[in-house]
């Protein structure tokens, strides 16, 4: 097939191709006249204009981008958990105690606390810094190697509050520092007598007010001494692991009362009592070698985890003994 070329208007007759009717004015420029584009040649357009030059700036451009620097960093970690006073360092007017720390977070958590020491003076002492942070806490004189101090502390509960619902056995001494075979008869005596069998006698008479009010919760409070021993504290670190034992001991014996005991074995934390294992900047290297934390512990790092063995939700839970060591070994 061949197309067709259409070159002229199918509907007139043939007829020269034209222009249609020029305007009187340019709508683009009115002062311009219109130019047919069939029959004038296109002027070619004006060139733009050049930019204009800009003044010389009379100060100094702004710097380039600087690359990104992070702050300095701080000298403590964010993250660390506060000391007894709740600052990232301890207070040197508080005294360093797990005891003390375990009291001030029983009361913040609710509980009606009676604590107790060896003097007067740690009482009154303890007493009035928790007062002043409106915790219901009230202390008495007690020396646990003393029958009748023991039965003066349960009694002194009864009668402020009208039972006992949790035992936290705290108090341990260490007369000693050397080689274990070195270590005296007497020595032997008063470590294992108050660590041990003044904690069993002390259990054995809080129980039975335990069980007039359906249960309650005890926690002994051991070492991490107990299952790695520290060198040169060997009695003492015997008296710790008897009271893993005695935990496990107790523990199908009261549980038919309803009465759950669990142990807390701290490991070098920054006490009164440790300070001969960390003052020394010699001996905390030393010490700081067996820690996957690369930190020493506070008081408080022990003190949540008492609290939340004598809270209900630690109710299934008895027989353990939970370690609070830094990642230090801590298995016989």
């Amino acid at each position: 097939m061949v197309p067709l070329l259409l070159t002229h208007n199918p509907l007139d007759s043939p007829q020269p191709l034209r222009c249609p009717p020029l305007p009187t004015h340019n709508r683009l420029d009115p002062s311009q006249p219109h130019r047919c584009p069939h029959s004038q040649p296109t002027t070619p357009p004006d060139p733009p204009p050049a930019p204009p030059v800009l003044p010389l700036p009379t100060h100094n451009p702004p710097d380039p981008p600087q690359p990104h620097r992070c702050p300095p960093l701080p000298t403590h970690s964010p993250w660390d958990p506060p000391s007894p006073t709740g600052d990232p360092t301890p207070h040197p007017a508080l005294p360093l105690r797990i005891g003390f720390a375990v009291a001030r977070r029983l009361a913040q958590d609710g509980a009606h606390v009676v604590l107790s020491s060896r003097k007067q003076s740690n009482v009154d002492r303890a007493v009035a810094e928790l007062r002043a942070q409106s915790l219901s806490v009230s202390g008495t004189v007690c020396h646990v190697g003393r029958a009748a101090d023991r039965e003066r502390l349960v009694a002194t509960a009864l009668e402020r509050h009208g039972g006992i619902d949790i035992l936290v056995s705290n108090a341990a001494v260490n007369p000693f520092f050397g080689n274990t075979l070195e270590a005296s008869e007497d020595v032997w005596n008063k470590i294992l007598q108050i660590n041990v069998t003044a904690t069993a006698l002390l259990v054995g008479l809080v129980v039975p007010h335990m069980e007039k009010r359906g249960g309650g919760s005890i926690v002994l409070v051991s070492s991490i001494a107990g299952f790695s021993p520290i060198p040169a504290l060997g009695p003492y670190s015997v008296s710790k692991t008897a009271l893993l034992g005695l935990t496990k001991v107790l523990a199908p014996e009261l549980g038919a009362r309803n009465i759950r005991i669990n142990c807390l074995a701290p490991g070098i934390i920054q006490t009164n009592f440790s300070s001969a294992l960390w003052k020394e900047e010699a001996v905390k290297e030393k010490m700081m070698k067996n820690l996957k934390l690369q930190r020493m512990g506070v008081p408080s790092d022990c003190a949540g985890i008492v609290s939340f063995l004598c809270s209900p939700d630690a109710s299934y839970i008895t027989g353990e003994t939970v370690v609070v060591g830094g990642g230090a070994p801590s298995r016989l």
